[in-house]
């Protein structure tokens, strides 16, 4: 790996992936941790050590990372090693609360900045949630021109209670009155919708 990396500029890795790379302090001149609002604080440090400066990309209006330390675990570690909760949330280092993104932008004098400019989802979609998020500073720039008109049809939601069960041999979890209502609502959208539109289902 040591005689690879004199030869390659850039590397596109996972958090989990740092071990990879020799141990060495300052190993690369910039690492960029993209949605860092979804990483664990201690699994962006192996790569933080390895860098010179580093730039953090994240949205904490997107869903949170998924902490498996307990609460009671939390709190043993933190006494164990003297630390006190009010500094953790002054800083920004709750592993349980605050992600990778919290803890930089609390680090970093001035703050984040933020990415105002929107080109991915239709403008119907993201008016959602730049109203319900945002707060109605994202301008968005997305291209539809050639697009199916989807005006009023954008966005369908359905509450769904049903039961979730494993699947075969402890497979992906499977709910059959969520994915019953699923090509209801797929049927619907088909009948409408014209025919180059197409479909996106997103489900818990």
């Amino acid at each position: 790996m040591a005689d690879v990396l004199a030869h390659v500029r850039g590397w596109a890795v996972t958090c989990q992936s740092a071990r990879r790379f020799p141990l060495c302090p300052a190993l690369f001149d910039l690492v960029v941790i993209d949605e860092a609002s979804q990483c664990p604080i201690p699994h962006v440090v192996p790569l933080l050590f390895r860098a010179r400066r580093a730039l953090i990309v994240g949205d904490v209006m997107q869903l949170p990372h998924i902490s498996e330390l307990s609460p009671r675990r939390d709190r043993e570690l933190r006494n164990r090693h003297g630390i006190g909760s009010a500094w953790v949330d002054e800083h920004c280092q709750s592993v349980r609360r605050h992600s990778a993104f919290h803890a930089a932008q609390r680090a970093v004098s001035g703050g984040s900045l933020m990415l105002d400019e929107h080109y991915r989802s239709h403008p119907e979609i993201a008016a959602l949630a730049n109203r319900l998020f945002y707060g109605g500073e994202l301008t968005v720039l997305t291209e539809i021109r050639g697009r199916p008109a989807l005006t009023g049809r954008s966005i369908r939601w359905r509450d769904v209670q049903g039961r979730s069960i494993r699947g075969p041999n402890g497979g992906s979890w499977l709910n059959a009155v969520e994915a019953a209502e699923t090509v209801a609502c797929v049927e619907q959208l088909l009948a409408q919708l014209p025919p180059e539109a197409t479909i996106g289902v997103v489900t818990p």
